[in-house]
């Protein structure tokens, strides 16, 4: 049987929710297609750690200005030239590799993060991997969209329906590919929904006196987890002052309120390399002096693994974080989710538990304290819920790898 040489391309890391979905989709690619090499393009320039050493790892590349000509020239002799280190790396895994796979991710490709360039270097890879090395590409279930623009649109159009296999996780993002771009796709879900964390893989942690107190708390105490970003890194509000305002006092007040019901709070970060000083960190002190015997910031070093098993028994989870709340429906654990983006919002369709969202845009501690509330007086309803819908989540998550497996044997 033949052994395929794998390039991922568009992998985002250094987020707990990135780190869990990556490394769901690589296992279950290992465990289902002949593998001979997996390379991954990471984008990011600091990578703390990765947790398979098999895997090559080659660098983001145009990361910045400077690569900018390298990629047009690279555009202009359709694959064949490069003038640094970074683009001839990529020109050669794309070179030796048998198909390439779009990591899971947010809606890098539409008008979200693109700016005046829109999606253009997203775009540029896939045309070096599609047009000019000819290369089957398969999307492995990441968000998509919006789409607008008539002249971007041709430009991804012309790249996207050139793609072997498009899996969407959620159907908003499906709709805005078959409603402005006219094309199809196939859904499925998040690929961490798809594989099951041990139940002893705690055991690595409980030897730091610090996880092992948290440990213990969550497996007696009621405890919420939560999550928070006040989205100044997001190109749609990181000039909404007022918004990012209302966040920090919302977030504030609804933790008062947890503490005066006497319940425990567990701040869960989700950046764990350099940028976490700057995105997080002031973001849960500013928390927990609330109270810093009742609320707990998990350490830095809990892996994604572990994080799903520590929020797998927390009594619920306050979730900013598109991943978190991912995190919580796979533990059957009742959550408030308060999405900054369609691909939250699409899941819940799906889960039909859109009564436990807030839109950012909406957000406030009334509202907050509301739906909490409302789980407090439902929650044995809301777990039922979740344990009847997660099985067969998880086995539509699943389906993103058959269906790439089924396609490639349609290749052969």
């Amino acid at each position: 049987m033949k052994k395929y040489n794998i390039l991922i391309v568009h992998a985002h890391w250094n987020n707990r929710g990135d780190e869990a979905a990556i490394r769901a989709m690589v296992d279950s690619l290992k465990e289902k297609l002949p593998i001979e090499k997996i390379r991954i393009m990471i984008m990011s320039e600091e990578i703390n750690y990765f947790p398979y050493e098999e895997i090559e790892l080659i660098p983001d590349f145009p990361s910045k200005r400077m690569y900018y000509i390298d990629a047009f020239l690279n555009v202009i002799t359709f694959g064949r030239f490069s003038l640094t280190k970074r683009g001839r790396a990529f020109l050669k895994a794309v070179k030796e590799s048998d198909l390439v796979i779009h990591a899971h991710g947010g809606p890098s490709i539409g008008d979200l993060y693109g700016g005046r360039s829109f999606d253009l270097l997203y775009l540029y890879r896939l045309f070096v991997i599609e047009i000019c090395n000819k290369k089957p590409l398969f999307f492995y279930a990441p968000s998509i969209g919006p789409f607008n623009g008539k002249i971007k649109n041709l430009i991804r159009k012309l790249i996207l329906k050139k793609a072997k296999l498009i899996v969407i996780r959620e159907q908003i993002s499906a709709d805005y590919l078959k409603e402005q771009m006219g094309l199809n796709c196939y859904v499925t879900f998040d690929s961490v929904l798809q594989n099951k964390i041990p139940e002893n893989y705690v055991n690595k942690y409980k030897g730091q006196r610090e996880f092992s107190k948290i440990w213990d708390m969550v497996n007696k105490e009621r405890v919420v987890g939560v999550t928070i970003t006040d989205l100044r890194w997001h190109s749609k509000y990181v000039s909404n002052v007022e918004l990012q305002e209302m966040i920090i006092n919302s977030l504030v007040k609804v933790s008062q309120y947890l503490v005066k019901k006497d319940y425990r709070i567990l701040l869960i970060p989700q950046i764990f390399n350099k940028d976490y000083e700057k995105i997080e960190k002031d973001l849960l002190c500013k928390i927990q002096k609330i109270n810093d015997e009742k609320i707990y910031i998990l350490p830095l070093n809990i892996d994604s693994f572990g994080i799903q098993m520590v929020v797998s028994r927390l009594f619920s989870v306050i979730g900013m974080r598109s991943h978190s709340v991912l995190f919580a429906v796979k533990g059957r654990t009742p959550f408030i989710s308060i999405p900054y983006e369609h691909k939250m919002e699409g899941f819940l369709n799906e889960l039909e538990l859109r009564e436990l969202m807030i839109r950012v845009e909406e957000i406030s501690s009334e509202k907050i304290i509301d739906k909490f509330e409302y789980i407090e007086n439902n929650y044995n309803s809301i777990k039922n819920r979740l344990e009847i819908k997660v099985p067969m989540l998880m086995e539509k998550s699943k389906k993103t790898t058959d269906l790439i497996l089924e396609s490639i044997k349609n290749l052969e």
